[in-house]
C-alpha cells in the first residue's frame, strides 16, 4: 500500500482530531505539524512523532508531504488550500470551505486546474446512518419530499469565544452559530433535500459579547418546491443534540445526533424497521466543541487517501462544499436586509 504522508496546518481544537484520525489509518503517516504558535505545534507533533514547522511557505516547499490538512481559522481556508494545490499537493480543508462564495470559487477553480485533489470536511455525511438515510431518500422511500428542517441548539460560553481572537469575527470566522457550528447541518439538509432556491431569515446576538449571531432562524424554499426551516443557536444552555427532519408523502425520518430518532412510513413493511446502527454511541458537540465523533473524520480522510491512491472521485468535492456557504451567506443577507433572498440557480 502506498503510504500517504500528511501535514496538518493549525494545531488548535480540530487539528488534534485530524492527527488522531491519521494515526488510525494504515498507510498514513503524519510527517509535520505547522502552527504559528510553536509550542502548540510542538505539543501535537510530539504526540505523533512528527516534525514541527511554523512557516506555511516552508511547509509547502517540503518534498516529503502528499496531503495537507488545513485546520486554521475559516477565513484562511481557501487561500491556504489554493497555495497547497499550486504547490502540487493534495488538500483537505476543514469546514467551512471558506466564508464567502467568492473565496470558495477561487478554490474550486484552483482544484479544477490542479493535478492534485481537494476535499472539504463534512464528516457527518459519513456517519453510518446518515449515509443510509441518503440511500433511503435517493431510493424514493420517503416519496416526494415536502419538508426538510435542521435544528442546531448548542451552547458555547463567553470563555469559548474569548479563547481566540479570530472567533466570532466576520473577517475570519465568517459568522457565528450558523457559519461555525451550523454549517455541517446546513450541508446535510441540502444534501438530502436538494438545492435551496430562496431564504427568509432573522438573526440576533442575545447571549454573548460578540459581533456575530448566536441565534438564527430561516425559512427555506427548495428548488423542488419543498419548504423547510433552519434554527441555529450557541445560546441554548446547556447544549442539546442536533437534529435533521425529513418529511415526504410516503414517510418521515428524523436523525438526532447521528442516530435515527424516527423511521416512520405508510408502508407497514418499512415502518419502525430502521436500518441497523453500526455505531452504538457518538460524542455530541452541543456543549463541547472538542466532543466530535472521530470515526466520521477518519472515514472521510480514509476515502480521500483511497482517492489519491486510486485516482477516483474525492469525498465531498469542493464544488459541493460551496453550497452550504452560499446558503448561510444568503441567510445573513436576508437578516441584514429584511428581504427574501433568492440564490443563484446552479446545477
Amino acid at each position: 500500500m502506498e503510504t500517504i504522508r500528511h501535514a496538518i496546518v493549525g494545531a488548535g481544537v480540530i487539528g488534534p482530531l485530524h492527527a488522531d484520525s491519521i494515526a488510525e489509518l494504515p498507510g498514513s503517516q503524519l510527517v509535520v505539524v505547522c502552527d504559528v504558535v510553536a509550542d502548540r505545534a510542538a505539543a501535537l507533533a510530539g504526540k505523533h512523532g512528527a516534525a514541527v514547522e511554523t512557516d506555511f511557505d516552508r511547509l509547502l516547499a517540503r518534498p516529503d508531504i502528499d496531503l495537507v490538512h488545513v485546520c486554521t481559522p475559516s477565513g484562511m481556508h481557501a487561500d491556504q488550500a489554493v497555495a497547497v494545490l499550486q504547490a502540487g499537493k493534495h488538500v483537505i480543508t476543514e469546514k467551512p470551505m471558506d466564508i464567502t462564495p467568492a473565496a470558495c470559487d477561487r478554490l474550486i477553480a484552483a482544484a479544477a486546474a490542479a493535478s492534485t485533489k481537494a476535499t472539504c470536511i463534512f464528516q457527518n455525511r459519513f456517519l453510518s446512518l446518515t449515509e443510509k438515510v441518503k440511500e433511503a431518500v435517493d431510493g424514493g422511500l420517503l416519496g416526494r419530499l415536502n419538508m426538510g428542517d435542521a435544528y442546531i441548539k448548542w451552547y458555547r460560553s463567553q470563555e469559548y469565544y474569548d479563547s481566540g481572537d479570530w472567533r466570532a469575527t466576520w473577517e475570519l470566522d465568517g459568522g457565528g452559530c450558523l457559519m461555525n457550528q451550523g454549517v455541517h447541518y446546513v450541508d446535510l439538509l441540502q444534501w438530502y433535500m436538494g438545492p435551496v432556491e430562496s431564504v427568509y431569515a432573522v438573526t440576533a446576538t442575545l447571549a454573548h459579547d460578540i459581533v456575530v449571531e448566536d441565534v438564527a432562524a430561516a425559512v427555506l424554499r427548495f428548488r423542488s418546491g419543498a419548504i423547510g426551516v433552519i434554527e441555529g443557536s450557541t445560546a441554548a444552555a446547556p447544549g442539546l443534540d442536533w437534529r435533521i427532519e425529513l418529511h415526504g408523502d410516503r414517510g418521515s425520518v428524523t436523525v438526532k445526533n447521528g442516530h435515527l430518532e424516527h423511521w416512520r412510513f405508510l408502508d407497514p413493511a418499512l415502518d419502525r424497521q430502521p436500518p441497523q446502527d453500526e455505531v452504538q454511541a457518538l460524542k455530541a458537540a452541543g456543549a463541547d466543541p472538542a466532543s466530535l465523533p472521530a470515526q466520521a473524520h477518519t472515514r472521510q480522510i480514509q476515502l480521500m487517501c483511497e482517492a489519491i491512491r486510486g485516482g477516483g472521485e474525492v469525498p465531498v468535492p469542493v464544488r459541493e462544499a460551496r453550497q452550504a456557504v452560499e446558503i448561510i451567506c444568503a441567510i445573513y443577507e436576508s437578516s441584514r436586509t429584511g428581504q427574501q433572498v433568492t440564490l443563484p440557480a446552479r446545477s
